[in-house]
């Protein structure tokens, strides 16, 4: 006769289950304790995920060092060692046509295709560093580098809640809360390489565009050298018969 005190084998996997969901809890509050988050957005705007890899993964410090990082000689360049730290990213936002033209918007800023990031190098400000997604590989990569120590400390103190702005006019970074402008700039930087953000949607739309062309010749060519227009089957032979049928 069976013990009825004794569990029953769905129980236990039950009971074996809850045990497993309060651990993999557990575990993750820990990593969500004691993980560092350095490059939290600094200001208003998101960050995608790739932005962040590329950032806290190591990539974009690698990339400072190949392109910024001391010259063959040793006279230039600045040597971007294990003490470089990435500060917190903010999204780049630039004013609209109609804020340009002063004419009266609900909408004053738009996004870009940027993001920008303060570097320190044991623990002092060294520059600003500029991400972008290539629009062709969609991976995040290092736009530029400016080489400015003032910039950099100064755009780590933009108020969570405002958009950073940069004024191509100007060459000023600004910050707007509530649609209204912050008093104040926060650095001036003459040269600066902007990607808007429709430019991700227009590269992918002409690569669209290109590949529906190609088919297009493809099956042009294929009919009339007598080819199947799907798989290139060469129908002389055999023109009732293919190998995609």
């Amino acid at each position: 006769m069976a013990d009825s005190s004794a569990p029953r084998p769905g129980a236990r996997r039950r009971a074996l289950g809850a045990l497993a969901a309060v651990i993999g809890m557990l575990f993750g509050v820990a990593g969500l304790t004691v993980g560092a988050a350095p490059t939290a957005s600094a200001s208003l705007g998101s960050v995608p995920a790739e932005v962040t890899a590329y950032v806290t993964s190591g990539a974009m410090v690698a990339r400072l060092n190949d392109v910024y990082g001391p010259n063959a000689s040793g006279t230039a360049g600045i040597t971007f060692d294990d003490t470089t730290k990435p500060g917190p990213i903010s999204r780049v936002y630039e004013w609209t046509a109609d804020r340009l033209a002063n004419r009266p918007t609900d909408h004053p800023v738009q996004l870009t295709n940027n993001w920008v990031v303060p570097i320190t190098i044991g623990g002092a400000s060294v520059g600003l560093a500029t991400i972008w997604i290539n629009p062709q590989t969609v991976a995040a990569e290092l736009a530029e580098f400016t080489p400015s120590a003032e910039l950099g400390t100064a755009l780590t103190t933009v108020p969570a809640t405002a958009a950073l702005v940069r004024d191509p006019a100007t060459g000023a970074w600004l910050a707007l809360a509530d649609g209204k402008r912050l008093p104040g700039t926060y650095g001036t930087q003459t040269r600066f390489w902007i990607a808007p953000g429709w430019l991700i949607l227009l590269s992918l739309g002409v690569a669209g565009l290109c590949r529906k062309l190609w088919i297009v010749q493809r099956n042009r060519e294929r009919q009339a050298n007598q080819l199947c227009r799907n798989c290139g089957y060469d129908l002389r032979a055999s023109p009732d018969r293919c190998c995609c049928e």
